[in-house]
């Protein structure tokens, strides 16, 4: 009861008043508690012939008011509870054996509440579907698994690779990549990878072996960790997350950490097992040299493309002229693949129809390995229940 309530007519105070629609013979039954005044209330009606037609009894302070009214005949009647003496707003509670509609300021008050609770619904229920990967699950039928590759500590490239991926690979399938400083999960999200954000991490939290299995973020710290990336690589749940992290506000690029002496073997199982390699060529070092030799070695042209920022695509072709040229020594392809050219600043392809004709004869190539494809929802029993199986075995 406040100040902005209703007011008697003459003067009184204020009061708030709650609507009952009864029919000939109900009985309505009404209790109010009140710890800061003594309750009391009466009820009025019908509307149409209004009249005091009962007071509560009882009410002293702390205690409850209790009110027995049997309606002559139908219609609506008021529940009435008079505001304390002091003046000051005070809180009380009501309940009834029928439905009481608030008039008044209380009403207003009551529906703008309602309609802020619908929006807030409205906006939260797409949130929480989004949340849970859903619609890539549902809605994205074959995404392909897409491996980046790209110079090691160059801040130049991977910011303009993040702007690349969101607008040329983004949409095509999970793009997954090695990180670095400059290319990474940020302090927050790695602090937050070890609390359950999802229903996945929580039901999982207690068995710890299998939540390492399906963890928000991976972490190759030994040999045997390598069999988690050849498990994440099926985990359509994970893979779908990561994409859809921050509403999409993020690069949209998965990022593996790996231990120093690993980051060969993370690449020979990614390559393996991606439908397509990105290679990215500027200011190429060691480690992308590498990455170039074993795409030539392994065979591994049909499904790779190679991209170049712009300003680099010379020294990026004589690089590749080179290697070929070496790989063509031993009986492999001989000729110097294509070179995509990108924009350094916005991250859009210099010739954007080309880089699409070359990345849909990748994923068509007959020569893709017959690799399972990513499950519609849930991964078979047995990739969950051997891993489990295994563990207990072992202790």
């Amino acid at each position: 009861v406040a100040e902005d309530d209703l007011a008697f007519d003459d003067g009184s105070g204020n009061f708030d008043s709650w609507l009952c629609s009864l029919g000939p013979d109900q009985l309505l039954r009404v209790e109010m508690s009140a710890e800061e005044f003594s309750p009391f209330l009466y009820v009025v009606g019908p509307r149409t012939d209004p009249a005091v037609a009962a007071t509560s009894e009882g009410g002293d302070l702390g205690m409850t008011a209790r009110l027995e009214f049997r309606a002559a005949r139908e219609g609506e009647y008021e529940v009435v509870v008079p505001a304390p003496d002091t003046g000051l707003p005070a809180k009380y509670r009501l309940s009834s054996n029928h439905p009481l509609e608030p008039l008044g300021p209380q009403k207003e008050t009551s529906v703008v509440d309602a309609a802020l609770g619908a929006m807030i619904l409205l906006l939260c229920l797409p949130l929480l579907v989004w949340t849970t990967g859903l619609p890539t699950r549902l809605l994205w039928r074959n995404p392909d698994r897409i491996l980046l590759l790209r110079p090691f500590e160059e801040r130049g490239v991977s910011f303009s690779l993040k702007r690349f991926t969101k607008q040329n690979l983004a949409f095509r399938g999970f793009t997954l990549t090695l990180a670095d400083k400059h290319l990474r999960h940020s302090l927050s999200l790695f602090l937050l990878a070890h609390l359950p954000l999802d229903l996945g991490d929580l039901l999982v939290t207690l068995y710890r072996p299998l939540f390492r299995r399906i963890h928000r973020y991976l972490f190759i710290r030994k040999s045997s960790d390598l069999r988690l990336l050849r498990f994440r690589l099926r985990l359509r749940y994970r893979l779908g997350s990561n994409w859809q992290s921050w509403l999409g506000l993020s690069d949209r690029i998965t990022k593996i950490r790996s231990h120093n002496d690993l980051w060969r073997d993370c690449i020979d199982i990614l390559m393996d097992n991606c439908q397509v390699i990105v290679v990215d060529v500027s200011d190429a070092g060691e480690g992308t040299l590498w990455e170039i030799e074993e795409v030539f070695r392994r065979q591994y042209l049909y499904k790779t493309l190679f991209i170049v920022r712009d300003g680099g695509q010379q020294a990026a072709a004589n690089l590749l002229a080179r290697i070929a040229a070496d790989a063509g020594s031993v009986g492999s392809h001989a000729l110097a693949p294509a070179l995509h050219p990108y924009s350094s600043e916005e991250g859009a392809l210099i010739r954007k129809g080309a880089f699409a004709l070359e990345y849909a004869a990748a994923v068509s190539s007959a020569r893709q390995p017959r690799v399972q494809p990513l499950p519609a929802l849930f991964l078979p029993a047995e990739d969950i229940i051997g891993p489990i199986r295994n563990h207990r075995v072992m202790q």
